[in-house]
């Protein structure tokens, strides 16, 4: 299953379509016409099964084009952190665009290194990642938010620490 069919999925369940078990069935090209219901049941639940991968690799291959992961987020540009912040106080945007999460740290491979990230780019990559296994998409998620949400504090405690030693730089100066 990828991204794509997860997405779809999760909207049948949560009422965003009026899409109904033979839809579900008809998406994944699933000839249900000599099926009895438990087997039917059975393969959708295969089909549907999601287990995260752990990836230890720098780079995916997905569609034919090779992506790199930046797994070192402390070396993020102040506009990925910013971006993976916002995507983290909403649960639903992770879900419903998870490609669009990871497009921040998973990009195309340029000469053997990963492309810098921009902005302009995002929306292009988050498409390519569409067809990522969603298995592969669920390991690099829990990778980047449990990683994300510490460095993210610690970014914030630094910048306010910085703006304090600078306020008693400029208290000092004044008398």
């Amino acid at each position: 299953m990828t991204i794509r069919d997860y997405i779809y999925l999760n909207q049948i369940q949560t009422g965003d379509t009026k899409a109904h078990n033979f839809e579900v069935l008809d998406y994944f090209k699933i000839d249900y016409s000599k099926m009895k219901v438990k087997e039917v049941y059975s393969k959708v639940k295969e089909l549907t099964d999601i287990k995260v991968n752990d990836i230890k690799k720098n780079k995916i291959k997905i569609n034919g084009k090779w992506f790199m992961i930046e797994r070192d987020i402390t070396k993020s540009t102040f506009g990925q952190f910013i971006d993976l912040e916002s995507y983290l106080l909403d649960n639903n945007y992770l879900i419903n665009h998870l490609n669009e999460v990871l497009a921040i740290y998973v990009r195309p491979r340029k000469r053997y290194r990963i492309e810098k990230w921009a902005v302009e780019k995002k929306e292009k990559n988050a498409e390519w990642l569409l067809d990522m296994d969603i298995n592969d998409a669920f390991g690099l998620n829990v990778f980047f938010c449990q990683n994300a949400e510490h460095s993210i504090k610690n970014m914030k405690r630094h910048y306010l620490n910085k703006k304090m030693m600078e306020l008693n730089q400029m208290t000092k100066q004044t008398k």
